[in-house]
Protein backbone atom coordinates (compact mmCIF):
# COMPACT_ATOMS: atom_id res chain seq x y z
CA UNK A 1 0.00 0.00 0.00
CA UNK A 2 1.70 3.20 -1.09
CA UNK A 3 2.08 5.54 1.73
CA UNK A 4 0.41 9.23 1.54
CA UNK A 5 2.24 12.55 0.87
CA UNK A 6 2.88 14.60 4.35
CA UNK A 7 4.23 17.69 5.06
CA UNK A 8 5.77 16.78 8.04
CA UNK A 9 9.03 15.06 8.52
CA UNK A 10 8.80 11.41 10.13
CA UNK A 11 4.79 11.14 10.03
CA UNK A 12 5.27 8.06 11.79
CA UNK A 13 6.80 9.67 14.84
CA UNK A 14 4.59 13.17 15.12
CA UNK A 15 1.14 13.84 15.25
CA UNK A 16 -0.07 16.77 14.56
CA UNK A 17 -2.13 18.97 16.50
CA UNK A 18 -3.35 22.11 15.34
CA UNK A 19 -1.47 24.94 12.95
CA UNK A 20 -0.54 28.87 14.11
CA UNK A 21 -0.44 30.88 11.04
CA UNK A 22 1.32 34.48 10.73
CA UNK A 23 2.36 36.81 7.93
CA UNK A 24 5.98 35.37 7.82
CA UNK A 25 5.80 32.05 9.72
CA UNK A 26 3.89 29.12 9.67
CA UNK A 27 3.86 26.96 13.07
CA UNK A 28 2.93 23.42 13.18
CA UNK A 29 2.21 22.17 17.04
CA UNK A 30 3.18 18.31 17.24
CA UNK A 31 3.68 15.95 19.82
CA UNK A 32 5.72 12.59 19.43
CA UNK A 33 3.09 9.14 19.27
CA UNK A 34 5.98 7.06 20.96
CA UNK A 35 3.98 5.76 24.68
CA UNK A 36 7.98 4.42 25.80
CA UNK A 37 11.49 5.88 25.23
CA UNK A 38 15.10 4.30 25.29
CA UNK A 39 17.32 5.99 27.86
CA UNK A 40 20.48 7.69 26.67
CA UNK A 41 22.71 6.44 29.46
CA UNK A 42 22.25 2.61 29.84
CA UNK A 43 19.77 1.78 27.03
CA UNK A 44 16.89 0.81 29.06
CA UNK A 45 13.39 1.42 28.00
CA UNK A 46 11.10 3.07 29.91
CA UNK A 47 7.30 4.07 29.75
CA UNK A 48 7.21 6.13 32.92
CA UNK A 49 6.55 9.55 32.32
CA UNK A 50 8.13 12.48 34.40
CA UNK A 51 7.39 15.56 32.55
CA UNK A 52 6.41 17.83 28.97
CA UNK A 53 8.25 20.36 27.77
CA UNK A 54 8.26 22.12 23.94
CA UNK A 55 10.98 22.28 21.52
CA UNK A 56 10.93 25.18 18.52
CA UNK A 57 13.03 23.65 15.56
CA UNK A 58 13.00 25.14 12.10
CA UNK A 59 11.91 23.08 9.20
CA UNK A 60 11.78 23.45 5.39
CA UNK A 61 10.29 26.50 4.16
CA UNK A 62 6.78 26.89 2.24
CA UNK A 63 6.94 28.42 -0.42
CA UNK A 64 9.54 30.97 0.76
CA UNK A 65 8.01 31.22 4.46
CA UNK A 66 9.45 30.15 6.97
CA UNK A 67 8.25 26.96 8.48
CA UNK A 68 8.53 25.99 12.59
CA UNK A 69 7.90 23.31 14.80
CA UNK A 70 6.80 23.34 18.08
CA UNK A 71 7.92 19.98 19.82
CA UNK A 72 5.77 18.77 23.25
CA UNK A 73 8.31 16.43 23.96
CA UNK A 74 8.02 13.99 26.94
CA UNK A 75 10.93 12.77 30.16
CA UNK A 76 10.61 9.43 31.27
CA UNK A 77 12.28 8.19 34.65
CA UNK A 78 15.43 5.42 34.01
CA UNK A 79 13.88 2.44 35.46
CA UNK A 80 17.83 1.33 35.99
CA UNK A 81 18.14 2.13 39.97
CA UNK A 82 21.94 2.42 38.99
CA UNK A 83 21.81 4.70 35.65
CA UNK A 84 22.68 8.72 36.46
CA UNK A 85 19.96 9.62 33.56
CA UNK A 86 17.13 10.29 35.75
CA UNK A 87 14.83 11.83 34.07
CA UNK A 88 16.06 11.71 30.83
CA UNK A 89 14.62 13.20 27.28
CA UNK A 90 13.35 11.41 24.37
CA UNK A 91 15.41 11.55 21.97
CA UNK A 92 14.05 11.85 17.82
CA UNK A 93 16.75 9.57 15.74
CA UNK A 94 15.94 10.96 11.95
CA UNK A 95 14.19 13.91 13.09
CA UNK A 96 16.29 16.48 15.11
CA UNK A 97 19.40 16.45 17.27
CA UNK A 98 19.66 16.46 21.41
CA UNK A 99 19.40 20.34 21.35
CA UNK A 100 19.29 21.55 17.75
CA UNK A 101 17.33 24.56 16.94
CA UNK A 102 17.02 22.51 13.65
CA UNK A 103 15.42 19.46 11.68
CA UNK A 104 18.01 17.45 10.14
CA UNK A 105 16.86 17.29 6.99
CA UNK A 106 16.82 21.17 7.28
CA UNK A 107 20.67 20.80 8.18
CA UNK A 108 21.14 18.89 5.50
CA UNK A 109 19.55 21.50 3.22
CA UNK A 110 21.73 23.85 4.40
CA UNK A 111 24.91 22.29 4.33
CA UNK A 112 24.22 21.20 0.59
CA UNK A 113 23.97 25.36 0.16
CA UNK A 114 27.16 26.17 1.83
CA UNK A 115 29.19 23.37 0.14
CA UNK A 116 27.68 24.65 -3.12
CA UNK A 117 27.87 28.68 -2.57
CA UNK A 118 29.99 29.10 0.06
CA UNK A 119 28.79 31.52 3.13
CA UNK A 120 28.21 34.28 1.74
CA UNK A 121 26.67 33.41 -1.45
CA UNK A 122 24.37 30.63 0.26
CA UNK A 123 23.51 33.25 2.37
CA UNK A 124 21.38 35.36 -0.67
CA UNK A 125 19.90 32.19 -1.66
CA UNK A 126 18.43 31.20 1.68
CA UNK A 127 17.20 34.83 1.95
CA UNK A 128 15.75 34.40 -1.12
CA UNK A 129 14.03 31.30 -0.05
CA UNK A 130 12.69 32.73 3.09
CA UNK A 131 15.66 31.44 5.65
CA UNK A 132 16.13 34.90 7.06
CA UNK A 133 17.77 33.51 10.05
CA UNK A 134 20.72 31.69 7.89
CA UNK A 135 23.75 33.43 8.92
CA UNK A 136 26.77 33.22 6.61
CA UNK A 137 28.60 31.70 9.84
CA UNK A 138 26.00 29.26 10.27
CA UNK A 139 26.31 27.83 6.30
CA UNK A 140 30.28 27.91 7.59
CA UNK A 141 30.14 25.99 10.33
CA UNK A 142 27.71 23.35 8.94
CA UNK A 143 30.69 22.46 6.40
CA UNK A 144 32.97 22.49 9.64
CA UNK A 145 31.01 20.27 11.66
CA UNK A 146 30.77 17.81 8.45
CA UNK A 147 33.13 14.63 8.83
CA UNK A 148 35.09 14.08 5.71
CA UNK A 149 33.97 10.28 4.21
CA UNK A 150 35.95 7.82 5.30
CA UNK A 151 38.11 6.25 1.84
CA UNK A 152 37.61 2.27 1.68
CA UNK A 153 40.81 1.72 0.31
CA UNK A 154 44.08 2.65 1.02
CA UNK A 155 45.04 6.40 -1.45
CA UNK A 156 47.91 5.70 -3.55
CA UNK A 157 47.51 9.15 -5.95
CA UNK A 158 46.79 11.88 -4.50
CA UNK A 159 46.81 15.83 -5.08
CA UNK A 160 48.19 18.46 -2.43
CA UNK A 161 47.06 22.25 -2.60
CA UNK A 162 47.00 24.96 -0.13
CA UNK A 163 43.37 26.44 0.27
CA UNK A 164 42.13 29.41 2.61
CA UNK A 165 40.50 29.21 6.30
CA UNK A 166 40.16 33.27 6.19
CA UNK A 167 41.55 35.07 3.01
CA UNK A 168 45.20 36.49 3.20
CA UNK A 169 45.02 35.73 7.27
CA UNK A 170 45.45 32.00 7.31
CA UNK A 171 45.86 28.93 4.70
CA UNK A 172 45.75 25.16 5.21
CA UNK A 173 46.59 22.57 2.68
CA UNK A 174 43.64 19.91 1.05
CA UNK A 175 44.61 16.44 0.39
CA UNK A 176 42.47 14.77 -2.81
CA UNK A 177 42.60 11.07 -3.87
CA UNK A 178 42.47 11.76 -7.31
CA UNK A 179 41.15 8.23 -8.26
CA UNK A 180 38.21 8.20 -6.45
CA UNK A 181 37.80 12.28 -6.70
CA UNK A 182 37.32 12.53 -2.75
CA UNK A 183 39.05 14.81 0.31
CA UNK A 184 40.74 12.91 2.56
CA UNK A 185 41.87 15.59 4.93
CA UNK A 186 42.14 19.33 5.25
CA UNK A 187 45.97 19.96 7.27
CA UNK A 188 45.82 23.40 9.61
CA UNK A 189 48.83 24.86 7.73
CA UNK A 190 50.85 24.61 4.81
CA UNK A 191 54.02 23.72 6.57
CA UNK A 192 56.29 21.41 4.96
CA UNK A 193 56.49 19.38 8.80
CA UNK A 194 52.95 18.85 8.61
CA UNK A 195 52.75 17.29 5.26
CA UNK A 196 55.57 15.37 5.62
CA UNK A 197 53.85 14.05 8.56
CA UNK A 198 50.54 13.30 6.87
CA UNK A 199 52.36 11.40 4.18
CA UNK A 200 54.57 9.09 6.82
CA UNK A 201 50.64 8.37 8.48
CA UNK A 202 50.08 7.05 4.79
CA UNK A 203 52.60 4.84 3.31
CA UNK A 204 50.45 3.70 0.40
CA UNK A 205 50.40 6.72 -1.07
CA UNK A 206 52.84 6.33 -4.81
CA UNK A 207 51.71 9.26 -6.50
CA UNK A 208 51.80 12.91 -5.94
CA UNK A 209 50.33 15.61 -7.72
CA UNK A 210 51.52 19.14 -6.09
CA UNK A 211 51.78 22.81 -7.28
CA UNK A 212 55.40 24.52 -7.22
CA UNK A 213 55.29 25.45 -3.73
CA UNK A 214 58.72 24.70 -2.26
CA UNK A 215 56.79 23.76 0.93
CA UNK A 216 55.05 20.68 -0.61
CA UNK A 217 57.34 19.72 -2.57
CA UNK A 218 60.01 19.35 0.92
CA UNK A 219 57.14 17.83 2.98
CA UNK A 220 56.31 15.44 0.17
CA UNK A 221 60.01 14.33 -0.06
CA UNK A 222 60.36 13.94 3.57
CA UNK A 223 57.47 12.93 4.03
CA UNK A 224 56.57 10.17 1.53
CA UNK A 225 60.24 8.39 0.15
CA UNK A 226 58.28 5.76 -1.19
CA UNK A 227 56.09 7.83 -3.24
CA UNK A 228 59.97 9.20 -5.12
CA UNK A 229 61.10 5.92 -5.70
CA UNK A 230 57.75 4.65 -6.88
CA UNK A 231 57.69 7.30 -9.41
CA UNK A 232 61.55 7.42 -10.05
CA UNK A 233 62.16 10.61 -8.40
CA UNK A 234 59.69 12.36 -10.07
CA UNK A 235 56.91 14.25 -8.39
CA UNK A 236 53.55 15.03 -10.78
CA UNK A 237 52.97 19.11 -11.45
CA UNK A 238 49.54 19.43 -11.99
CA UNK A 239 47.56 20.11 -14.93
CA UNK A 240 47.51 24.04 -14.49
CA UNK A 241 51.25 24.64 -13.18
CA UNK A 242 52.48 22.33 -16.22
CA UNK A 243 50.77 24.61 -18.69
CA UNK A 244 52.13 27.93 -16.52
CA UNK A 245 55.30 26.39 -16.32
CA UNK A 246 55.61 26.35 -20.29
CA UNK A 247 53.92 29.57 -20.41
CA UNK A 248 56.47 31.06 -18.22
CA UNK A 249 59.33 29.24 -19.99
CA UNK A 250 57.83 29.91 -23.73
CA UNK A 251 57.89 33.99 -22.06
CA UNK A 252 61.37 34.01 -20.82
CA UNK A 253 62.56 33.06 -24.43
CA UNK A 254 60.55 36.09 -25.90
CA UNK A 255 62.00 38.18 -22.98
CA UNK A 256 65.42 37.70 -24.34
CA UNK A 257 64.18 38.41 -27.60
CA UNK A 258 63.02 41.76 -27.51
CA UNK A 259 65.10 43.64 -29.83
CA UNK A 260 63.96 41.55 -32.53
CA UNK A 261 60.76 41.83 -31.39
CA UNK A 262 60.63 45.21 -31.05
CA UNK A 263 61.88 45.38 -34.70
CA UNK A 264 59.24 43.28 -35.84
CA UNK A 265 56.76 45.48 -34.75
CA UNK A 266 58.21 48.67 -36.55
CA UNK A 267 58.23 46.84 -39.64
CA UNK A 268 54.66 46.10 -39.53
CA UNK A 269 53.18 49.72 -37.87
CA UNK A 270 55.80 51.68 -39.28
CA UNK A 271 53.93 55.02 -40.71
CA UNK A 272 54.42 56.14 -44.35
CA UNK A 273 57.47 58.10 -44.13
CA UNK A 274 57.40 61.81 -45.80
CA UNK A 275 59.21 62.88 -48.76
CA UNK A 276 60.14 65.97 -47.32
CA UNK A 277 63.08 66.42 -44.92
CA UNK A 278 64.50 69.16 -43.02
CA UNK A 279 67.82 69.31 -41.24
CA UNK A 280 68.24 69.13 -37.39
CA UNK A 281 68.51 72.32 -35.07
CA UNK A 282 71.44 72.62 -33.08
CA UNK A 283 68.67 72.22 -29.81
CA UNK A 284 67.18 69.21 -31.58
CA UNK A 285 70.91 67.45 -31.85
CA UNK A 286 71.28 67.95 -28.18
CA UNK A 287 67.80 66.93 -27.33
CA UNK A 288 68.50 63.55 -29.06
CA UNK A 289 72.10 63.19 -27.93
CA UNK A 290 70.61 63.57 -24.26
CA UNK A 291 68.38 60.91 -25.11
CA UNK A 292 70.33 58.47 -26.45
CA UNK A 293 73.07 59.32 -23.52
CA UNK A 294 70.10 58.88 -20.93
CA UNK A 295 69.26 55.14 -22.41
CA UNK A 296 72.67 54.63 -22.33
CA UNK A 297 73.22 55.01 -18.80
CA UNK A 298 69.89 53.03 -17.71
CA UNK A 299 70.98 49.94 -19.67
CA UNK A 300 74.36 50.39 -18.07
CA UNK A 301 72.60 50.23 -14.56
CA UNK A 302 70.77 47.58 -15.66
CA UNK A 303 73.22 45.27 -16.51
CA UNK A 304 75.15 46.35 -13.28
CA UNK A 305 72.20 45.06 -11.50
CA UNK A 306 72.00 41.69 -13.13
CA UNK A 307 75.31 40.83 -12.91
CA UNK A 308 75.29 41.92 -9.06
CA UNK A 309 72.37 39.47 -8.79
CA UNK A 310 73.91 36.71 -10.46
CA UNK A 311 77.20 37.19 -8.91
CA UNK A 312 76.06 37.19 -5.13
CA UNK A 313 73.67 33.92 -6.22
CA UNK A 314 76.37 31.91 -7.37
CA UNK A 315 77.70 33.28 -3.68
CA UNK A 316 75.25 31.16 -2.12
CA UNK A 317 73.11 34.10 -1.36
CA UNK A 318 69.47 33.42 -0.45
CA UNK A 319 66.55 35.82 -1.74
CA UNK A 320 66.11 37.23 1.15
CA UNK A 321 69.93 38.29 1.51
CA UNK A 322 70.52 39.39 -2.37
CA UNK A 323 66.61 41.30 -1.94
CA UNK A 324 67.80 43.41 1.18
CA UNK A 325 71.53 43.85 -0.73
CA UNK A 326 70.22 45.48 -3.60
CA UNK A 327 66.86 46.87 -2.82
CA UNK A 328 64.75 44.58 -5.42
CA UNK A 329 61.60 42.76 -4.67
CA UNK A 330 61.91 38.94 -4.73
CA UNK A 331 60.01 38.31 -7.89
CA UNK A 332 62.46 40.55 -9.83
CA UNK A 333 65.40 38.59 -8.42
CA UNK A 334 63.56 35.32 -9.58
CA UNK A 335 62.78 36.75 -13.11
CA UNK A 336 66.84 37.80 -13.35
CA UNK A 337 68.13 34.80 -12.16
CA UNK A 338 65.92 32.47 -14.73
CA UNK A 339 66.94 34.93 -17.49
CA UNK A 340 69.86 34.12 -19.10
CA UNK A 341 71.15 37.67 -20.10
CA UNK A 342 69.83 40.83 -19.18
CA UNK A 343 66.37 41.18 -19.83
CA UNK A 344 65.56 43.59 -22.34
CA UNK A 345 62.41 45.99 -21.00
CA UNK A 346 59.37 45.73 -23.13
CA UNK A 347 58.55 48.84 -25.22
CA UNK A 348 56.19 51.55 -23.31
CA UNK A 349 52.72 51.73 -24.63
CA UNK A 350 50.80 54.80 -26.19
CA UNK A 351 49.04 56.32 -23.36
CA UNK A 352 45.42 57.19 -23.58
CA UNK A 353 44.74 61.08 -23.00
CA UNK A 354 41.55 62.64 -22.91
CA UNK A 355 41.63 63.75 -26.45
CA UNK A 356 42.74 60.41 -28.11
CA UNK A 357 38.36 59.90 -28.54
CA UNK A 358 38.84 63.13 -30.42
CA UNK A 359 42.06 62.87 -32.36
CA UNK A 360 40.55 61.40 -35.70
CA UNK A 361 38.43 64.35 -36.21
CA UNK A 362 41.42 66.62 -35.21
CA UNK A 363 43.45 65.29 -37.93
CA UNK A 364 40.29 65.10 -40.20
CA UNK A 365 39.65 68.85 -40.30
CA UNK A 366 43.11 69.56 -39.85
CA UNK A 367 44.14 67.94 -43.33
CA UNK A 368 40.80 70.04 -44.74
CA UNK A 369 42.48 73.30 -44.56
CA UNK A 370 41.98 74.18 -40.78
CA UNK A 371 44.86 74.83 -38.55
CA UNK A 372 43.84 77.52 -36.26
CA UNK A 373 44.30 75.69 -32.70
CA UNK A 374 41.96 77.68 -31.12
CA UNK A 375 39.15 76.96 -33.59
CA UNK A 376 39.89 73.58 -33.30
CA UNK A 377 39.57 73.66 -29.62
CA UNK A 378 36.22 75.75 -29.89
CA UNK A 379 34.81 72.30 -32.24
CA UNK A 380 36.34 69.66 -30.15
CA UNK A 381 34.79 70.96 -27.00
CA UNK A 382 31.55 71.51 -28.83
CA UNK A 383 31.71 67.35 -29.21
CA UNK A 384 32.40 66.72 -25.47
CA UNK A 385 36.27 67.14 -24.87
CA UNK A 386 36.83 68.38 -21.61
CA UNK A 387 40.71 68.38 -22.06
CA UNK A 388 42.89 71.86 -21.72
CA UNK A 389 44.53 73.75 -24.88
CA UNK A 390 47.98 72.82 -23.98
CA UNK A 391 47.03 68.76 -24.24
CA UNK A 392 45.32 69.54 -27.73
CA UNK A 393 48.39 71.83 -28.74
CA UNK A 394 50.70 69.16 -28.44
CA UNK A 395 49.26 67.40 -30.87
CA UNK A 396 49.10 69.54 -33.15
CA UNK A 397 52.64 70.45 -33.02
CA UNK A 398 53.61 66.99 -34.13
CA UNK A 399 51.43 67.81 -37.50
CA UNK A 400 52.80 71.46 -37.63
CA UNK A 401 55.91 71.72 -39.83
CA UNK A 402 59.23 73.58 -38.67
CA UNK A 403 60.26 75.46 -35.57
CA UNK A 404 57.75 76.59 -33.36
CA UNK A 405 57.66 80.95 -33.94
CA UNK A 406 55.45 83.45 -33.45
CA UNK A 407 52.85 85.19 -35.55
CA UNK A 408 50.93 83.94 -38.19
CA UNK A 409 51.57 80.62 -39.72
CA UNK A 410 51.96 80.21 -43.64
CA UNK A 411 48.45 79.38 -45.49
CA UNK A 412 49.68 76.23 -47.35
CA UNK A 413 48.15 73.02 -45.91
CA UNK A 414 50.34 70.55 -44.33
CA UNK A 415 48.59 67.16 -43.85
CA UNK A 416 48.72 65.22 -40.98
CA UNK A 417 49.73 61.48 -41.19
CA UNK A 418 48.05 59.37 -38.28
CA UNK A 419 50.24 57.80 -35.62
CA UNK A 420 49.81 54.17 -35.75
CA UNK A 421 49.04 52.22 -32.33
CA UNK A 422 52.63 50.59 -31.14
CA UNK A 423 52.15 47.11 -31.02
CA UNK A 424 53.10 45.32 -27.71
CA UNK A 425 55.53 43.57 -27.43
CA UNK A 426 56.00 42.05 -23.89
CA UNK A 427 56.75 39.05 -23.74
CA UNK A 428 53.03 38.09 -21.97
CA UNK A 429 51.41 40.08 -25.12
CA UNK A 430 53.51 38.35 -27.79
CA UNK A 431 52.69 34.30 -25.96
CA UNK A 432 49.18 35.39 -26.36
CA UNK A 433 49.44 36.75 -30.15
CA UNK A 434 51.54 33.03 -30.83
CA UNK A 435 48.87 30.68 -28.71
CA UNK A 436 45.76 32.14 -29.55
CA UNK A 437 43.67 30.78 -33.25
CA UNK A 438 45.06 33.41 -36.04
CA UNK A 439 40.86 34.14 -36.85
CA UNK A 440 41.52 35.80 -33.09
CA UNK A 441 44.06 38.45 -34.61
CA UNK A 442 43.55 41.51 -36.19
CA UNK A 443 45.75 42.07 -39.30
CA UNK A 444 48.34 43.85 -37.79
CA UNK A 445 48.95 41.33 -34.84
CA UNK A 446 48.97 38.18 -37.55
CA UNK A 447 51.88 40.11 -39.54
Amino acid sequence: MQTAATILPHPELLELLRFSVTETTVTAIVATKATQARCPGCGAVSSHMHSRYVRSVADLPWQGIAFRLRLHVRRFFCDDSFCSRTPFAERLPGLVAPHARRTERFDAWIRSVGFALGGEAGTRLLQQLGLLAASPDTLLRQIRHTALPVPVAAPRVVGVDDWRFRRGQRYGAIVVDLERRAVLDLLPDREAETIAAWFRAHPSVEVISRDRGATFADGATRGAPQAIQAIQAIQVADRFHGLKNLMEAFQRVLGREQALLRLAAQTVTAAPLSTETRPLTAPERQARADARRRARSTRDRREARYRAVRHRRSEGKTLRDIAAAVHMGPNTIRRLLDAESCPVPAQRQRQTTLRSAFEPYGRARWNAGEQNGQQLLREIRERGYRGGQATLYGLLGRWRPGPRHSGPYPRQVTLAQPVPPPLRTSAREVSWMLLKPASDLDPVERA
